[in-house]
């Protein structure tokens, strides 16, 4: 089992989302970014990816790590969806969250099973010289 995380877009609720291999917050407004945990081992063939649900009592933290150590932050993921579909998960970035050359590696414990899910962030500027996170 390899575990991963797709970025989310346009997420309003279990049945109206997009996956998307790209998505953009801007450094200062915040925003919820959310993602689904997926297994890149189990798929159809068609280039999607089955879904990965843990266990109901199944807990995450995400970290965005920064090459400036005091920039790292930790934060709670939660299941936006709640039991309905626990393969969706959400952390908030607030406004304060220092948004550049970030990575985010995500802890995933279930059924007393502890992975380490990881997904790239880049960092760009935008026109307007804002930076931007990438995932």
């Amino acid at each position: 089992m390899k575990l991963a995380l797709i970025a989310l877009k346009n997420y309003s609720n279990i049945n109206s989302f997009q996956e998307v291999t790209e998505i953009s917050l801007q450094q200062g407004n915040p925003s919820t970014l959310y993602f689904r945990i997926v297994d890149l081992d189990q798929s159809p063939g068609d280039g999607n990816y089955f879904r990965f649900v843990p266990s109901s009592n199944a807990t995450m933290t995400v970290i965005l790590t920064d090459l400036d150590i005091n920039n790292t932050v930790i934060k709670a993921a939660s299941m936006p969806a709640s039991l309905d579909d626990r393969s969706v998960w959400s952390i908030p970035i607030l406004s304060t969250d220092r948004i550049t050359k970030n990575s985010l590696i995500a802890t995933l414990t279930t059924s007393g099973v502890t992975y380490t899910i990881y997904f790239e962030s880049e960092v760009s500027q935008d026109p307007s010289g804002a930076d931007k996170f990438f995932c």
